[in-house]
């Protein structure tokens, strides 16, 4: 994971952060992967950090097998 920003809004850390995770392997034919499908974000969460709370956005990668 690379963090890409962090900005502080109303008490809320909010981290934006990308997968850097290699691709994974097709569930069928078992060849890794290479060509990206699209992207998407997730959010985890939030959770306390002192008297703050933080939010991660994570963008990841959604990718095609070729076969």
């Amino acid at each position: 994971m690379r963090v890409e920003g962090v900005s502080d809004s109303s008490g809320i850390l909010v981290v934006e952060a990308v997968s850097t995770a290699r691709p994974g392997r097709c569930p069928s034919c078992r060849k890794q992967a290479h060509r990206v499908h699209s992207t998407y974000q997730r959010s985890l969460d939030e959770r306390p950090l002192g008297s703050g709370r933080v939010i991660v956005r994570l963008r990841v990668r959604r990718y095609l097998c070729d076969r």
